[in-house]
């Protein structure tokens, strides 16, 4: 071989000089404080939703539930109405700016429904409204998903591609070989990103309950929040418009996603007069066709975090109810009694923590001293620690089944809780968290990177229905056990779908070839030939 253009003789991924953090970069920013206030007025609205169609609108407390289920799914599966959008028509930049728009409809509307005493809307009005409401909300925050995680992507990798090793490879595999520090860089913008998220989540915990007390129980001033936060949201996004880096062709021309440019092909094929175009076009639908076969295998890989979703669901509620049962009083810590949820509540906590321990020590020293740390295989172990923590709930469940059985038998009163504290329930959330930073911000980044060029937003909202398949099977699940089998057997029935959600991911990380490994492959034989 040829070794006179100076990079086959030198490793193709060299290690590059040591740059800032990516949240440094000056476009970070306006990106995380839009997350943030996004998360803030979703998840804050998620919060309250129940009792505000329960004890303002009247709803029963079936018809509130099936609401409330149907509203978040509905939110992650406009994500694909979202992806298509902006990938086929749009561009993200400006999709990001419409679905901010719906979403804020919805949220004003969803305010003007809970205007106290007013004298022009009738119940069923006030119903209808809050209910166009929420199918906004849910198609602007959907829309918005895939939208802002990809864009951000983007950025990031634009603001730390250099012309070193990755412009070695054609110009058809641009953006398939990373380099060490676009590595670094994509790691670190979407633990940011899912931090972000976090945040406005823990906020949104405290402050909407809040308002609606201090409101006197009235959600007019409850919704005024996410009217508020939203807008200031997407101002935060625009005022960062100078410092983004825009690839024209990506954000305005159409994609092959919706066939047009295969129709459009195989047209000017059959009239095309020089060889050479045909050539050319010819090569276009071949591309087409690699596309739609790396979206395919993308979309199986992804096919088992459905059963993540299925467990990492669970703990506000089914956790919420094993906690009931147990012992909240700690004496050691001042007589304090921590609330059922409490425990639950702080979750978000451990995430934020969780997140800097892994990205800083924990993947670095496996990376150095054990194997590769790849994303697919955080998932393997994410899959693995969400089995762990349904294994110990179940085990939990049934020490405390055990223990109320033998207050019973013992005559005692079992109306209340069993001797167990509830702080035995930290193990298991903590488990959880884990599982939760090492599924979530790898899956996000590993669409982000596999997905074709122009169809990363696709990728990325076919996760986000993924999710809502996980709700369904929550549903499924629970319908077909129903009383039938205790809490505890429950627990486990969910860990063994978790252990076969683990075989099918981790046999897809071994079987599984990247889009960097398949480039590499195609450079060396360029090379070689």
């Amino acid at each position: 071989m040829d070794d006179s253009d100076g990079n086959l003789g030198r490793p193709l991924l060299e290690e590059e000089k040591q740059r800032r953090h990516v949240v440094l970069e000056a476009f970070t920013k306006y990106l995380l404080v839009q997350e943030l206030l996004e998360m803030l007025a979703l998840r804050g609205l998620l919060t309250i939703l129940g009792l505000y169609l329960l004890e303002s609108l009247h709803f029963s407390e079936e018809g509130a539930t099936e609401l409330v289920h149907l509203f978040f799914m509905g939110t992650l599966v406009s994500s694909i109405f979202g992806s298509f959008l902006s990938d086929g028509f749009m561009g993200k930049y400006r999709a990001i700016f419409f679905f901010s728009a719906c979403e804020l409809c919805g949220y004003i509307m969803l305010a003007s429904s809970a205007i106290p005493n007013a004298a022009w809307q009738s119940s069923n009005l006030r119903k209808d409204l809050a209910c166009f409401a929420l199918l906004l909300v849910a198609l602007g925050f959907g829309g918005l998903r895939p939208c802002t995680a990809t864009f951000g992507g983007d950025q990031a990798m634009r603001a730390v591609r250099t012309t070193g090793a990755a412009a070695a490879i054609a110009s058809d595999d641009e953006g398939d070989i990373l380099t060490a520090t676009e590595k670094t860089a994509s790691r670190q913008f979407f633990s940011a990103y899912y931090i972000a998220m976090v945040g406005g989540t823990l906020l949104s915990s405290i402050l909407f309950p809040l308002i609606r007390v201090q409101g006197n129980g009235s959600y007019f001033f409850v919704f005024l929040l996410p009217a508020c936060s939203m807008p200031l949201g997407t101002i935060s996004f625009w005022l960062g418009r100078n410092e983004y880096r825009f690839d024209p062709a990506e954000e305005t021309l159409p994609s092959p996603i919706h066939g047009k440019q295969h129709r459009q092909a195989q047209a000017s094929v059959e009239i095309a007069d020089e060889s050479g175009e045909r050539i050319a076009l010819e090569a276009r639908r071949a591309s087409i066709r690699d596309d739609w076969k790396v979206l395919l295998s993308a979309l199986i890989v992804l096919s088992p975090t459905p059963f993540f979703t299925a467990l990492h669901y669970q703990p506000s509620s089914t956790w919420v109810f094993q906690a009931r049962k147990m012992d909240g009083h700690v004496p050691w810590l001042g007589g304090l009694t921590i609330p059922p949820d409490e425990i639950g509540a702080m979750k978000p906590i451990f995430v934020v923590f969780i997140i800097p321990i892994l990205d800083e020590l924990v993947y670095p020293f496996v990376e150095k001293h054990v194997m590769a740390v790849t994303n697919l295989r955080k998932m393997v172990v994410a899959l693995f620690m969400a089995t762990l923590a349904f294994v110990m709930a179940g085990v939990l469940q049934v020490v405390i089944d055990a223990n109320l059985q033998e207050k019973q038998m013992g005559g005692i009163d079992v109306s209340g809780y069993a001797n167990i504290s509830r702080l035995w329930q930290v193990p298991q959330y903590i488990a959880i968290s884990v599982a939760e930073v090492m599924m979530l911000i790898p899956a996000m980044e590993w669409s982000y990177h596999e997905a074709p060029k122009s169809m990363k937003t696709v990728v990325n909202a076919a996760h986000n229905a993924y999710q809502a398949l996980g709700n369904l099977m929550i549903i499924v699940v629970v319908a077909l056990l129903g009383q039938r089998v205790s809490k505890g057997t429950e627990d486990f029935v969910f860990a063994g779908l978790g252990a076969f959600g683990t075989t099918l991911m981790a046999t897809f990380s071994y079987t599984y070839i990247s889009r960097e490994s398949r480039a590499l492959q195609k450079h060396g034989k360029q090379q070689q030939d």
